[in-house]
């Protein structure tokens, strides 16, 4: 028996037994335990070679009577570093994806907040920083958002991107790409703004990837600025100046292996 544990304090504790034979239900969201898809705890972010704890309340705002608390920006992105986590409090999780020739894993929660896009490409965070990690070495980056919207903002990124493969999950193509990641209903991302639903950030893909009421700058360029995935719907996609930081913006860093 694998037992999964993720906890995040104040009495935010997902636990579960699951037979690595089969498949389990762990925090509201399926999980493979082979295959394409694992949900992985790696590593500890670093600041100037301090080790970070990682933010227990992802969001901006208040949730269940809590404010978020993400960290701010620290002010220099070449600062940031990976390295070995010395405990609970600092180890960061991953959604891991195996897709084809390549694997992905994927930040579950922004590290950090008021943060603008000119800031991580600065330091090489947009599309990709050679690290190493636990003995592998990773291109760590950002997602691709597509680089416009499919009609309205609550439609999503042009395909094909990766935050709809993968945050997303084909939700917009009627069938998940795969089957035992996260899946958000479709409460998750419909046209109007939920960035401070409750009921939203309680639900299982909210719990899963942290979308709710927080931004996560993606790759691309629309115009002068640049795209945005998240905050008012699990769908979400925007732009803004790639100049601009605010409290609602993040960095959700990406592990490609190399």
């Amino acid at each position: 028996m694998l037992k999964f544990i993720r906890n995040e304090g104040f009495g935010r504790v997902y636990e579960a037994e699951i037979d690595q034979g089969a498949l389990g239900v762990v925090t509201g969201m399926q999980v493979k335990l082979e295959a394409d898809y694992k949900y992985v705890a790696l590593g500890a972010l670093y600041y100037d070679g301090t080790e970070l704890v990682r933010p227990t309340r992802p969001w901006n705002g208040t949730f269940n009577g809590q404010g978020g608390n993400i960290p701010a920006f620290h002010g220099d992105m070449s600062k940031y570093s990976f390295g070995p986590a010395t405990s609970e409090g600092t180890v960061l999780y991953w959604h891991k994806f195996i897709d084809q020739n390549k694997t992905l894993l994927i930040c579950d929660r922004n590290l950090i907040r008021s943060v603008s896009w000119d800031h991580l490409n600065g330091a090489n965070f947009i599309f990709g920083k050679e690290i190493e990690l636990d003995g592998q070495r990773y291109k760590c980056r950002v997602l691709t958002g597509g680089s416009a919207n499919r009609g309205t903002s609550y439609a999503g990124g042009q395909l094909p991107n990766e935050w709809d493969r993968y945050v997303m999950n084909g939700a917009d193509v009627g069938e998940p790409h795969f089957a035992y990641a996260p899946i958000p209903v479709p409460e998750d991302y419909p046209g109007t703004s939920i960035y401070d639903d409750q009921t939203a950030w309680a639900r299982a893909h909210n719990q899963a990837w942290n979308w709710i009421s927080m931004f996560s700058w993606c790759q691309e360029t629309s115009g002068s600025n640049r795209v945005v995935r998240g905050r008012n719907s699990a769908r979400h996609w925007y732009t803004y100046s790639p100049t601009y930081a605010n409290t609602y913006l993040g960095w959700r860093p990406v592990l490609e292996l190399l």
